[in-house]
């Protein structure tokens, strides 16, 4: 599933969250410059919280999830403030991903993926 998040040219990379939880998320970091690209041939601004780019993602997310069991699914997601780098702590100098590095880093951002249950009727 990771792999297929991490094909599309806009996603850095893509950390799944789901051990111990109730469903699984996913933290993407966007490559800059592929962002700026996109931004430039739409005419918006380079920003990842842009509801183009949230479409994009959300397309992404809906593409991966087919096929998978429910449980597997990944049910929302949320975009790094910025790309993971070896100066940030995020990624190893061979650039692989640290994840627990990732997770403490960006913990308010991950706890906002898993905010208090929807009351039911």
């Amino acid at each position: 599933m990771k792999a297929q998040l991490k094909r599309h040219p806009l996603i850095q990379e893509a950390v799944l969250i789901g051990d111990g939880r109730n469903y699984c998320t996913a933290l993407f970091a966007l490559d800059a410059e592929i962002l700026a690209e996109m931004a430039r041939r739409e005419g918006l601004p380079a920003d990842p919280t842009h509801p183009r780019i949230n479409d994009v993602l959300q397309t992404l997310v809906a593409e991966t999830n087919v096929g998978l069991a429910s449980f597997e699914c990944i049910k929302t997601f949320r975009v790094s403030p910025g790309p993971f780098t070896v100066d940030g702590g995020e990624l190893t100098a061979s650039l692989k991903v640290k994840r627990h590095a990732v997770v403490r880093k960006h913990a308010a951002l991950i706890e906002s993926m898993y905010g208090a249950p929807e009351s039911q009727p």
